[in-house]
C-alpha cells in the first residue's frame, strides 16, 4: 500500500462507522474525515426510496476538504467537472442524472451519477465550504477551526449584492467533551463540534439525518451506490498515475467535489477504501484526501435526536438573552450572551402569547405547532430571537414588531400573517411556507409591515393585503428566490432586486387585477452627500466657506454659492449618466403553477431616465400586457447555463472569469395577452426564445424585432 502523502495513488482506508468515515493511512496513520451516504432507506420495502437529502450525503459538504483541508484529483479531464458538482452548476444541476464525462481530448471515458440524481449541496457554507446546516439553527464544523465567528449560505459564486448574503453568528461553539456525559464510549475521534447560530437559516433546508439502522447497509451498492464530497481546502491535481502531485490552491479558494475511492469491504463497524483517482469507482470524478495541517480526528453523535440541539421546552417559560454576560462586539469568537436565550415549543391550538413588555429571547426561536396569536402590551411592543417556524396548515398572528437592524428568520411550511400595527423598523427574511403581510396603520396613521423582506430558498410565498405593506424597493429576491403573490395589488419599483431565476412575481388573485411599473433608478436631491472640505471624499458636494464644488476627473469644479443649485447640478449629472441603463430580471412573471389562480397581470416598463433596456430571461405566463414605453426596451432572452466560476486558466494561473458557452444555453418561453410597445418603445425576441405566445400592438414610432438575427440581434447582453 502507498501513503496518501506520497506520490502514489493507491491507498487502504478504514472507516469507523458512527456514522461517518474516518480514513486511516496505514503508513503514517494520517486520520481523515469522509462522509458519504447518497441515499437513504425506505424501511417499508428495503430498497432505495426516491431521492431525499440525507445528513450523511449533505455532510460530504464537510468532507475532505473539511477535515484534511485538502483533496487531489485527476488532471486528464477538465477541473471545471469538479468545480462544477460543488456548486451545483453546469451539467450538475439539483436532479440531475447520467452526466457524460469527457477526458481533454475529447474522448467519453465514464458517466457521473449514473441513474443517481445530484445531490443538493446548498446545506454547505458558501464559499468556505467549511459547515454543514444539520438543524435549522445548528451547524457541524471540526473542532480545531476556530477562527471563523460567522457563516453565510448561498451561491458561493456570487457577489451579486441583491442576494444580500446574511452573517450568521456563531453563539455556542458547542464543542465535543470526550469526557462529557453524551461521550461515546471507547471512540476517540473527538475533534469535531455543532455551533448553535444566532438566528434560524432561511436560504435552505437542513440535511436530514439517516437512521442508525441503515448504517449496517452501507456496502449495498444496490441501496447506497455512490459516495460523493463537496468542500474546500489545499488543491492538488495529478496529470497521469504515479505522477507527482502539483498543488493548485490553498485552502478555501474555492469549492470542489468529487466521488470518493472504491468501498470495497467492511464489517460491523469498518469500511475499507481501495483505489486511485483514475480508477473510474463511483465516477470518473473521483477525489482522495491528502494531509492536513495536522493529524486529526473526528466522530458524530447526539444531532440525531433534536431535543439534544434545540433546548426546546413545551411550557410558556423561557430563559432570555443575559446581557450581563461578555458584550458581544468584543471579538470573542461566539456570543454567549445570545446563546442564554431558549427555544420555545408552542402546541395546541388557540393559544395567545402576549407579551408584557420587549423581549430579547437572544438566539432562541418561536415553534408553533397550532394556530397561536403573539400580541404586545402595546402596537410598538418587539420581540428579538432567533425565528420563528409555523407547522403545516398551521397560521399564527403575528402582530409585535422586530427592533431596528434586526431580520426575522420565518421557516416552516405553515403561515405567519403579520398583523400588527405601526411602522415596523425591523426586517424579515422568508425561507419557506406563507408570510401575509397585513400590517395596520397605526395611532400616527404610519404603516409598515417590515422595514425590507427577503424572498429566499425557492420555497416560500409572500402574500399582500395591501399595497403599502412595505416599500417595492425593499423587496428582494436572493438565493433561489420564491413567490411574490400581487393579490390584486399595484406596485412600482425602481428595479426588481434579484439573483436566479427562482425569483417569481404573481397574481393570485382572479378578482382583481395587478399592476407592475418599473421606472428605473432616479437620483433626486434628497440622495445628494453634502461634507465640509476635510472630511473625507465619500460625498457628492463638498463645502466650503459657503461655495459648493464637485470632485470631476480628479479636480476640484466650483458649481455655486447657492446649495440648491449645487443639489440641481449634481442631480441632472447622476440621472444623465443613469441614462440607457440596463435592468435584468431572471425570474419569472406570472403564475405557471395550474393548481394556482394566475390572476391578470401587468407590466410597465417607463424608465424615467431616457433609453433604459429590460431584459427577461425567466419566462412569463402572463394574463395580461407587458409593455415597453418613453423610448424603452423590453428584451427577451434564454439565459447561458450557469456554471461554477473558472479558476484556473491553461496554465493553472489562478483567475476568477464567468464562463459562457456559445452552445449550451437554457431556452425560454414567453406569454402575455398583449405585448405592446408605444411611445418609441421597442420588444426584441432575442436568443433561445422557443416561443412567444401572444398579440402584438406597436404604436407612436414603436418596433418590435422578433426572431434572433446574428449579428444584428443583441446577444449575452448581461
Amino acid at each position: 500500500m502507498f501513503c496518501p502523502l506520497l506520490s502514489g495513488l493507491t491507498i487502504f482506508t478504514i472507516c469507523y462507522v458512527f456514522p461517518i468515515v474516518v480514513i486511516e493511512c496505514l503508513f503514517c496513520h494520517q486520520l481523515m474525515l469522509e462522509f458519504a451516504k447518497f441515499y437513504f432507506l425506505d424501511d417499508k420495502y428495503m430498497k432505495p426510496a426516491s431521492f431525499k437529502l440525507s445528513l450523511i450525503s449533505a455532510f460530504v459538504g464537510l468532507s475532505l476538504a473539511q477535515l484534511s483541508y485538502s483533496s487531489t484529483v485527476r488532471g486528464d479531464i477538465d477541473y471545471q467537472y469538479f468545480r462544477d458538482l460543488a456548486e451545483n452548476k453546469g451539467k450538475f444541476y439539483v436532479g440531475a442524472k447520467n452526466v457524460e464525462i469527457f477526458n481533454k481530448q475529447g474522448d467519453k471515458i465514464g458517466i457521473a451519477l449514473e441513474n443517481i440524481p445530484m445531490i443538493d449541496f446548498s446545506v454547505i457554507t458558501r464559499g468556505g465550504g467549511y459547515a454543514t446546516l444539520t438543524k435549522p439553527q445548528y451547524i457541524v464544523s471540526v473542532e480545531h477551526n476556530r477562527g471563523y465567528r460567522t457563516v453565510q449560505f448561498g451561491d458561493s459564486g456570487s457577489e451579486n449584492p441583491d442576494n444580500h448574503h446574511f452573517n450568521y453568528q456563531l453563539v455556542s461553539r458547542n464543542d465535543y467533551d470526550p469526557k462529557g456525559s453524551k461521550a461515546i464510549q471507547g471512540f476517540t475521534h473527538n475533534d469535531y463540534q455543532t455551533p448553535r447560530l444566532h438566528k434560524l437559516v432561511t436560504e435552505t433546508a437542513p440535511a436530514e439525518q439517516s437512521q442508525e439502522k441503515n448504517y449496517d447497509l452501507y456496502r449495498d451498492a444496490s441501496i447506497f451506490p455512490m459516495f460523493i464530497r463537496a468542500g474546500s481546502g489545499t488543491q492538488y491535481i495529478l496529470a497521469e498515475k504515479n505522477a507527482v502531485k502539483e498543488k493548485l490552491a490553498d485552502p478555501y479558494a474555492y469549492l470542489i467535489g468529487g466521488t470518493t475511492l472504491k468501498l470495497t469491504s467492511n464489517n460491523a463497524n469498518t469500511f475499507v477504501f481501495k483505489g486511485n483517482v483514475f480508477d473510474d469507482s463511483y465516477s470518473p470524478l473521483s477525489s482522495h484526501p491528502q494531509q492536513g495541517d495536522s493529524g486529526k480526528t473526528f466522530t458524530w453523535t447526539a444531532l440525531g435526536n433534536s431535543s439534544r440541539i434545540t433546548g426546546a421546552t413545551a411550557e410558556l417559560v423561557v430563559d432570555l438573552a443575559d446581557t450581563s454576560l461578555p458584550d458581544p462586539t468584543t471579538g470573542k469568537p461566539h456570543k454567549p450572551s445570545l446563546h442564554h436565550g431558549k427555544t420555545l415549543k408552542i402546541s395546541g391550538d388557540g393559544n395567545t402569547l402576549n407579551l408584557a413588555n420587549n423581549i430579547n429571547q437572544g438566539a432562541g426561536a418561536l415553534y408553533f405547532s397550532g394556530n397561536a396569536v403573539v400580541t404586545g402590551a402595546n402596537e410598538m411592543t418587539t420581540w428579538l430571537g432567533a425565528g420563528i417556524s409555523v407547522d403545516k396548515n398551521k397560521n399564527v398572528e403575528w402582530q409585535v414588531h422586530n427592533p431596528v437592524g434586526d431580520r426575522l428568520s420565518k421557516i416552516g411550511e405553515g403561515t405567519l400573517t403579520v398583523s400588527g400595527k405601526g411602522k415596523n423598523l425591523g426586517s424579515i427574511s422568508v425561507g419557506d411556507g406563507t408570510v401575509i403581510l397585513n400590517q395596520q396603520a397605526g395611532e400616527n396613521g404610519e404603516k409598515s409591515a417590515f422595514s425590507e423582506v427577503g424572498i429566499v430558498s425557492g420555497r416560500p410565498t409572500v402574500i399582500l393585503n395591501s399595497a403599502d405593506q412595505v416599500d417595492p424597493n425593499s423587496i428582494y429576491f436572493g438565493y433561489r428566490g420564491g413567490r411574490l403573490d400581487l393579490n390584486g395589488n399595484s406596485l412600482t419599483f425602481n428595479r426588481i432586486q434579484n439573483v436566479d431565476d427562482g425569483a417569481r412575481i404573481v397574481n393570485n388573485n382572479a378578482g382583481t387585477a395587478a399592476n407592475i411599473s418599473l421606472v428605473g433608478q432616479v437620483f433626486t436631491a434628497n440622495d445628494v452627500r453634502t461634507i465640509n472640505f476635510g472630511e473625507g471624499y465619500n460625498a457628492d458636494l463638498f463645502r466650503s466657506q459657503g461655495a459648493y464644488f464637485v470632485l470631476e476627473n480628479n479636480a476640484w469644479k466650483f458649481i455655486s454659492w447657492n446649495h440648491d443649485d449645487a443639489k440641481k447640478y449634481v442631480v441632472e449629472k447622476k440621472n444623465k449618466a443613469l441614462e440607457n441603463q440596463l435592468y435584468a430580471y431572471n425570474g419569472y412573471f406570472g403564475e405557471s403553477d395550474s393548481s394556482r389562480e394566475n390572476g391578470k397581470l401587468n407590466i410597465h416598463f417607463k424608465p424615467i431616465n431616457a433609453g433604459g433596456k429590460l431584459l427577461l430571461t425567466g419566462g412569463t405566463t402572463l394574463d395580461g400586457i407587458l409593455s415597453a414605453e418613453n423610448d424603452a426596451e423590453i428584451i427577451l432572452s434564454g439565459r447561458p447555463i450557469p456554471y461554477a466560476r473558472q479558476v484556473l486558466d491553461e496554465n493553472k494561473k489562478t483567475i476568477n472569469k464567468e464562463i459562457i458557452k456559445e452552445g449550451e444555453w437554457i431556452n425560454r418561453t414567453f406569454s402575455a395577452t398583449t405585448f405592446q410597445a408605444k411611445d418609441n418603445g421597442k420588444i426584441e425576441v432575442s436568443r433561445n426564445v422557443v416561443e412567444v405566445n401572444g398579440n402584438f400592438n406597436l404604436s407612436d414610432n414603436a418596433t418590435a424585432q422578433v426572431g434572433f438575427t446574428q449579428g444584428k440581434s443583441q446577444s449575452c447582453v448581461r
